[in-house]
């Protein structure tokens, strides 16, 4: 602050001009003064900064001063500020607007959250929202002060220079015109003297605009490069974050692809162990068949034997007792026969007996 203070000094009256660059030695002390006193103050800490700041070159202020006065200013109001407010409306500048001037004073934040603007009501939520980084933007706002106390020093000292100038000039006039009213001798020489003067005085005016015209080429050269570096750095800016959304697109094509990588692995190993689970399933089931129709092979065998056994049984039975009939029945046959025998030796016997002449 103490060295704009300096900077912004008003402009001394013209009686004050009288010795040269007056202002501008005095405000080259000031500034040399201040820049001493502040070199003292952080001369301890220069030598642990030099550890961190790399590649340290001086900035380029005019590009600064181009830039700041590009800058538009609006009033404006936030969103989640609330309507009832008495607050009077902010003044800055919009992320976007800042961004195609300054793109190094906005920083896109992925994702940012803002309360809502009615209490109970859900919160704003933005995305790539760009954010000003008011701490860049004022170093802007420095190098265009430093650029403009560098443009007024040149200013005044061209113009202590040109006034020192025309004061001579009109000093030499006045003496011309004493000389003139002293004597009339030398009119002709006086004219001549007079009439140099005059051509001295239109020359110095000449080379003043042509010094002023000089001055707003190099200031309108100054905004043609202070244009193309803007240009320049816009594009690159624009390359980088192409770039880096490349990267990101690229990355996430990468990830999906893993993911499907994976979820075709993790589908193929569960469709694996769901066959494997078919198979051991249809295993056990084959395995329960055949020990069933084994079980069921032994029962039948069991049950055919044990019907061919009943069968047999039951054969033998009827065999026994188709033997015991024919037996009974040769019995009764032979008994029958015995007794038809004995009934005829009987009769026989009985016969003879009764008649012995016969036999």
């Amino acid at each position: 602050y103490t060295l704009l203070s300096f900077l912004t000094l008003p402009s001394p009256s013209p009686a004050l001009r009288t010795t040269p660059s007056t202002r501008s030695i005095t405000t080259m002390n000031a500034i040399a003064f201040v820049l001493t006193s502040m070199q003292l103050a952080i001369l301890p800490a220069w030598s642990a900064e030099t550890k961190i700041y790399l590649d340290v070159k001086p900035a380029n202020t005019s590009m600064h001063l181009e830039s700041i006065r590009m800058l538009p200013l609006s009033t404006f109001r936030l969103s989640y500020e609330r309507s009832d407010s008495n607050r009077s409306a902010r003044v800055g500048v919009i992320g976007s607007e800042l961004a195609a001037i300054i793109p190094d004073a906005v920083d896109i934040v992925p994702k940012r959250t803002l309360p809502p603007r009615e209490k109970g009501g859900k919160p704003i939520v933005l995305q790539n929202f760009p954010s000003v980084n008011e701490q860049t933007l004022f170093m802007y706002s420095v190098g265009a002060t430093q650029e403009l106390a560098r443009m007024l020093s040149e200013l005044e000292i061209q113009s202590d220079d040109q006034m020192n100038q025309i004061a001579s000039m009109y000093g030499e006039v006045s003496q011309l015109e004493q000389i003139l009213s002293a004597s009339s001798d030398g009119d002709a020489e006086l004219r001549m003297r007079e009439a140099a003067a005059k051509a001295e005085i239109a020359k110095n005016e000449m080379e003043m605009e042509i010094l002023r015209a000089k001055n707003e080429e190099e200031y309108a050269e100054a905004m043609r490069a202070s244009e193309e570096e803007q240009t320049r750095r816009s594009e690159e800016l624009t390359l980088e974050r192409l770039k880096r959304e490349d990267e990101a697109a690229r990355l996430r094509t990468k990830r999906l692809l893993k993911a499907k990588f994976e979820a075709s692995q993790r589908i193929e190993q569960t469709r694996a162990e769901a066959a494997e689970a078919v198979a051991v399933i249809e295993h056990e089931q084959k395995l329960l068949l055949q020990k069933a129709a084994e079980e069921m092979k032994v029962k039948t065998a069991k049950a055919v034997a044990i019907a061919k056994a009943e069968a047999e049984r039951a054969n033998e039975d009827v065999h026994l007792r188709r033997l015991q009939a024919e037996s009974e029945q040769r019995r009764k046959r032979n008994i029958a026969a015995i007794n038809a025998v004995f009934t005829h030796l009987s009769t026989s016997l009985s016969a003879a007996a009764k008649n012995p002449r016969q036999c």
